[in-house]
C-alpha cells in the first residue's frame, strides 16, 4: 500500500511535465496493483502507460505488463494477443524472451502444446540469461515428455546442462534427466544422474530435494534387483524428508520390496505408515490400506486382511479402490468363513473320548487355524495344549516349532528362538521343518531357525 501510494503521488506531482516519467511511474503502478492482486486497477494503470506511449519499446513494454495481468487474470486468450503484440515491440531481447515464454505459458493452458513449444524456443534464442535458457529447455523438457517426445525431450535436457550455471537450476537438470532416462530404459544413465544429482543436493543443503530423488533411486534399484540398496534409499528418505507425499511414496516402495522378500512384519508396518503419512489425503489412506490388506491376505493374515479392507470401505474412496476393496472382503469372508467351519470341526473332534495323543493334532491345527484369523491367545492355548499332549518327541517338537512361529508372527524373536531350541532338543533331525520350513513369518526374526 506504502509503494502503491508514494507512486500515486508521484503521478500527481508529475502530472503533464515528464510523459517518459508519467509513463514510468504507469507501468510501475500496474504491476504493484497486479502483485495486490487486484487486476483491474493493474489493467487501467498499464493502459494509461500504453496510451501514453503509442509506438515503440515503450508501448512494447506496457503491452507485455498488460498480457502478465491478463493471464494472472484468467483471461488467457486475451493475453496472448497482448504478449504477441509485446514480443514485436520491445527492443530488449530480455523482454521479448518474457514476452514469448509467457504467451508459451498461456498458450498451454489453453492446450496449444506445438504453438507453446515454439514460443519457449523463441524465449531461448531471445534471452541473455543462460540460466533462464536452461529452464526454458527444462519447460520445453517437460512438455515434450509429457508427449512421449522423450528423445526430443532428453536432448532439451542436454542442452539445458550445458547452459544451466546457477547450481540449483543444475541440480534440476540433472534430476529431471535422470528420471526422463528412467522412463525411457536407459536405468544405467538414470542412475548416474540420480546419484548426482542427490549428491548435489546433499551438498547443497536441499534435503527435500535429496529425499526425492532417494526415493526414485530406490524404485530403480528395485527394478534392477539391489533390493537391500533400494531399502537403503528408502530409509533415507524417510530421515531427511519433511513428510508428506515423499515420506508416503518411500514407505509405499518400502512395503512392497518387503512383501516381495516375504518379510510381513516390515510390510505390514511399512504400509500402516504409509497411511499415517497420507493423515490429509483420502485416496492416498485408501491405497495404503488397500496394498496392506493385499500384503496381511498374501502372508495368511486373514483376520488381518478384513479389518483393512473395511478401514477402505469405511474411508468411501474413488471407485477402483472402492471395487478392489468389496471385492477383497468377500474373498477374505469366504476364506475366514472356511476357516472357522474347519475349526469348530477340530473342536468337536478334540471332544471325543480318545487318549490325549490322539486329540493333539486337531488341537495343533487348530491353534494354527486361529493364528491365520488373528485369534493370538486362542493360537497360543491351543499350540501349548498341543505340546503338552503329544508324546512322540518328534510331535512334541513340532509344536515348539509352531510356538516358535507364533512368536516369529508376533516379532517375539527371543521366544522364538527359545521354542527352537526346545524343538531341537526334542528332535534333533528337525523333522518339523519338512512342515513350517517355508512359512514366511520366520523372516520377521532373521536367523532365528538357525537355532533348530
Amino acid at each position: 500500500d506504502e509503494a502503491r501510494d508514494d507512486l500515486q503521488r508521484g503521478l500527481v506531482d508529475n502530472a503533464g511535465l515528464n510523459p517518459h516519467t508519467e509513463f514510468d511511474l504507469l507501468l510501475l503502478l500496474g504491476i504493484v496493483e497486479r502483485e495486490r492482486d487486484d487486476s483491474q486497477r493493474s489493467l487501467n494503470a498499464l493502459g494509461q502507460a500504453a496510451a501514453l506511449m503509442p509506438d515503440g519499446d515503450p508501448h512494447g513494454r506496457a503491452r507485455l505488463e498488460i498480457g502478465t495481468t491478463l493471464a494472472v487474470a484468467g483471461l488467457v486468450g486475451l493475453a496472448v494477443e497482448e504478449l504477441g503484440a509485446a514480443a514485436q515491440l520491445c527492443a530488449n531481447p530480455d523482454d521479448r524472451a518474457r514476452a514469448f515464454r509467457s504467451r508459451g505459458a498461456a498458450r498451454q493452458e489453453l492446450g496449444l502444446v506445438d504453438l507453446a513449444l515454439d514460443d519457449y524456443s523463441r524465449a531461448i534464442e531471445q534471452t541473455t540469461d543462460t540460466d533462464e535458457r536452461a529452464r526454458g529447455q527444462i519447460t520445453r523438457a517437460t512438455i515434450l515428455g509429457a508427449l512421449d517426445r522423450r528423445r526430443e525431450a532428453l536432448i532439451a535436457l542436454g542442452d539445458a546442462a550445458l547452459a544451466a550455471r546457477d547450481p540449483e537450476v543444475a541440480r534440476q537438470v540433472i534430476v529431471q534427466r535422470g528420471a526422463l532416462r528412467s522412463a525411457t530404459g536407459d536405468l544405467d544413465g538414470a542412475i548416474a544422474d540420480l546419484e548426482l544429482g542427490r549428491d548435489l543436493a546433499f551438498r547443497a543443503g536441499d534435503d527435500d530435494l535429496a529425499a526425492r530423488v532417494a526415493v526414485d533411486l530406490g524404485a530403480i534399484f528395485v527394478a534392477v534387483g539391489r533390493e537391500a540398496d533400494a531399502i537403503g534409499l528408502f530409509d533415507h528418505a524417510l530421515a531427511t524428508a519433511a513428510g508428506g507425499d515423499v515420506a508416503f511414496t518411500a514407505l509405499m516402495h518400502l512395503g512392497s520390496v518387503h512383501v516381495a522378500r516375504r518379510e510381513p512384519l516390515a510390510a505390514l508396518g511399512a504400509f500402516e505408515r504409509a497411511a499415517g503419512a497420507a493423515h490429509d489425503d483420502r485416496e492416498g489412506r485408501a491405497r495404503a490400506f488397500l496394498a496392506r490388506a493385499g500384503a496381511a491376505q498374501r502372508f495368511q493374515r486373514f483376520g488381518e486382511a478384513a479389518a483393512d479392507y473395511a478401514r477402505v470401505l469405511t474411508l468411501q474412496p474413488g471407485p477402483q479402490a472402492f471395487d478392489q476393496a468389496s471385492i477383497g472382503r468377500d474373498v477374505i469372508a469366504n476364506q475366514i468363513g472356511s476357516l472357522e467351519r474347519a475349526r469348530a470341526e477340530l473342536t468337536i473332534l478334540m471332544r471325543a473320548p480318545e487318549e490325549p495323543s490322539f486329540r493333539a493334532g486337531p488341537t495343533l491345527q487348530r491353534g494354527l487355524i486361529a493364528l491365520q484369523l488373528g485369534d493370538i491367545a486362542a493360537a497360543e492355548i491351543d499350540l501349548h495344549r498341543a505340546s503338552r499332549m503329544y508324546r512322540l518327541l518328534p510331535d512334541r517338537a513340532l509344536a515348539e516349532a509352531c510356538l516358535a512361529l507364533l512368536s516369529a508372527h508376533l516379532g517375539r524373536c527371543e521366544d522364538a528362538r527359545q521354542h527352537l531350541i526346545v524343538a531341537a532338543d526334542l528332535d534333533p533331525a528337525g523333522a518339523w521343518k519338512a512342515q513350517l520350513a517355508d512359512e514366511a513369518d520366520w523372516n520377521n526374526c532373521p536367523g532365528v531357525t538357525d537355532e533348530g
